[in-house]
């Protein structure tokens, strides 16, 4: 039984959900669908890769992972079909792919199958769909694609180095209100090699001077810095969340983009 996640700036409040997974089930009656997230940030691609960077691995191969976040067809963004690392990803040719590989031998397709419907303003229903669910029945992306060479180019942010200081930022801030940054914990122990160290929030003006295994290591309401599933620097309170108070987003007044400073004596 195929497996297709979806991974969307949608949202739940409209029909538009639904009319996505009707459509798959149609095509493809047996396939389970796995919904990842719909609160991806409109049109941000580096939000869509960081969520699907973050999790699909941990499904069986084969699984098959459509990305719609800005995806209108464009004369500079195509719409592919990837086969990497054991797994399909459908999605456009912004960038969204480039930051998630972070080896370079995708097979790489462009997509070839027509929309459904005379309208290119769904492309997530209109023809990923068509191809997830063709791709879901055993077939090949060479029936639904032109192999092609190369696509679009861009970078996840990466952080300032010197040899005392990371100067990182916040990419992702998830429903707890845990603040996500771009410092991987190699990075950190590369630069830091076991010194003391001094994490600097800059809004909120807070300073944190050591790391945590476990978000209960503190007490409730304190502030704390973690390396999560994802082995990158969090920042978040302990029993932190929206209706309990708030997390590290709205207590310590973290924004996407904002700079986190560590420091190293």
């Amino acid at each position: 039984m195929a497996i297709i996640t979806l991974i969307t700036d949608l949202g739940k409040e409209d029909h538009y959900l639904a009319s996505v997974k009707g459509a798959i089930f149609t095509g493809a009656p047996d396939a389970r669908v796995v919904d990842v997230s719909h609160s991806v940030r409109p049109f941000d691609i580096y939000e869509a890769a960081f969520v699907l960077r973050s999790c699909y691995k941990h499904f069986p191969e084969g699984t098959i992972h459509v990305v719609s976040v800005n995806d209108v067809l464009t004369e500079t963004h195509d719409h592919l079909v990837l086969k990497y690392d054991g797994y399909y990803f459908i999605g456009s040719d912004n960038g969204v792919f480039s930051i998630l590989m972070e080896k370079k031998d995708a097979e790489i397709f462009s997509l070839t199958v027509p929309l459904e419907f005379d309208s290119e303003t769904f492309p997530l229903r209109n023809r990923f769909v068509t191809a997830a669910c063709h791709l879901a029945r055993g077939g090949t992306p060479e029936i639904i694609g032109k192999r092609v060479n190369e696509m679009l180019n861009a970078e996840l942010y990466k952080p300032l180095l010197d040899p005392n200081v990371i100067r990182g930022q916040v990419i992702y801030i998830d429903g707890y209100e845990n603040v996500i940054t771009n410092i991987s914990r190699q990075t950190f122990k590369d630069i830091g090699k076991g010194r003391p160290f001094s994490i600097n929030l800059v809004r909120s003006q807070e300073v944190i001077r050591k790391l945590t295994t476990s978000y209960a290591d503190v007490a409730p309401g304190r502030a704390l810095a973690i390396f999560g599933g994802a082995n990158l620097l969090e920042i978040a309170i302990s029993k932190g969340a929206p209706r309990m108070g708030g997390g590290a987003h709205s207590l310590l007044g973290l924004r996407i983009n904002d700079t986190v400073r560590v420091e190293f004596e």
